[in-house]
């Protein structure tokens, strides 16, 4: 059997002193690939793929030195000769804060080959910082996911000097915003956008509450919202129903829970809540934190992941009182062969967990419960 498509994830233990070896059969090669050098190990090799119609490559590690379009077009002309898609992203360091050495990047994807007998056209977007990310990638962007690095996008350059491609980022429905962007493209379709991820320090950006078909929220743990900001943030977004979020913000954001119109909100919209956690004291939730995340979430909430304490926590607030939920994923601060959650325990606990249709599986502190039908 030939094969002809190839869709690859590079993880991070992967090793870099051996080859890659496509078929030569290849029509259509996707790889993902996420830490450094990688890029230059899926780049090294493309020998003979004469088949080859379509290649995508998306690199999101930044600690790399900036792409070069001149090697990659004597990788297409030697290796690739019928290769008529080229899509990438490339994130890269930069160290210098000269508008001409982005311009340098951007010129190696100037050449004809790339502006008039292929038609492949980039764009480039960076930090106005000497010391700072860039992002180069092709257009129009194909990936579901972009990240916003650039504080105005009317200093990003672009070989697409006539505007060839009408709706360059179509495909976008989830965008991350790293940096306080003031000014951001027109050509970014705010009803594709149904994930926003704030992770920018400082106060976010006016321009966020046009994003009114947003479904899923991640909110950084540096982010400097006000509970107004968040209020009209929860207005604009009717169809909003994923939540990822810190305790410490969340406690914020809703005035320290005396917020009525803030909690009604998310006692409506909200069916997926994430508290994320990094195994640190302050992340794990204590028995009258978990009072109020119960009380507001506790009517439509489907599915939970967090951390607590205690299994006690488990047994005698979330379970019981949460019966909405289809799937629980929760972090024990104990850990220890008699501080387990297991099915005994919970029977011990009360003959409610008899009845209570659920599997569980158990990770070391780390449990997962999915239910079946509940009453």
């Amino acid at each position: 059997m030939q094969v002809e498509y190839v869709h690859c994830t590079i993880e991070h233990h992967c090793k870099h002193d051996c080859n890659l070896n496509w078929p030569k059969t290849l029509k259509q090669l996707t790889v993902f690939v996420s830490h450094s050098g990688d890029i230059e190990l899926v780049r090294n090799s493309f020998h003979n793929q004469p088949d080859l119609t379509s290649l995508t490559l998306y690199d999101s590690s930044w600690e790399n030195p900036p792409p070069d379009g001149q090697i990659w077009q004597q990788i297409i002309t030697k290796s690739m000769p019928n290769l008529q898609k080229f899509d990438f992203c490339f994130k890269f360091w930069k160290d210098f804060n000269i508008s001409s050495d982005i311009s340098l990047v951007v010129s190696t994807f100037s050449s004809e080959f790339y502006l008039k007998e292929k038609s492949w056209f980039v764009q480039c977007d960076s930090h106005y910082q000497q010391l700072s990310v860039a992002m180069l990638y092709s257009l129009p962007f194909v990936f579901e996911r972009f990240d916003i690095i650039t504080h105005s996008f009317n200093e990003s350059l672009s070989t697409d000097k006539q505007s060839q491609i009408q709706r360059p980022y179509d495909k976008v429905t989830t965008i991350s915003i790293d940096v306080n962007c003031k000014q951001i493209t027109d050509k970014l379709s705010s009803i594709n956008i149904t994930n926003l991820s704030l992770k920018l320090i400082g106060n976010p950006m006016d321009w966020i509450y046009s994003l009114t078909h947003l479904r899923q929220l991640s909110l950084g743990n540096h982010l400097n919202m006000s509970p107004q900001q968040f209020l009209c943030l929860l207005q604009n977004t009717r169809y909003l129903n994923q939540l990822n979020i810190s305790y410490s913000i969340l406690q914020r954001i809703t005035y320290n829970w005396r917020s009525k119109i803030i909690c009604n909100l998310l006692t409506q919209r909200i069916h997926s809540l994430t508290i994320p956690s990094d195994s640190s004291n302050e992340d794990y939730i204590k028995v009258d934190e978990l009072v109020h995340i119960v009380r507001v979430f506790y009517e439509r909430c489907r599915y939970l992941n967090l951390a607590v304490r205690s299994r006690n926590l488990v047994a005698g607030f979330i379970l019981r009182k949460m019966n909405q939920l289809r799937s629980l994923t929760v972090r024990l601060k104990e850990y220890g062969p008699n501080l387990m959650i297991t099915r005994q325990w919970l029977n011990q606990q009360d003959k409610f967990y008899e009845k209570l249709n659920y599997s569980l599986l158990a990770d070391e502190n780390l449990y997962s419960f999915w239910f079946g039908c509940r009453r």
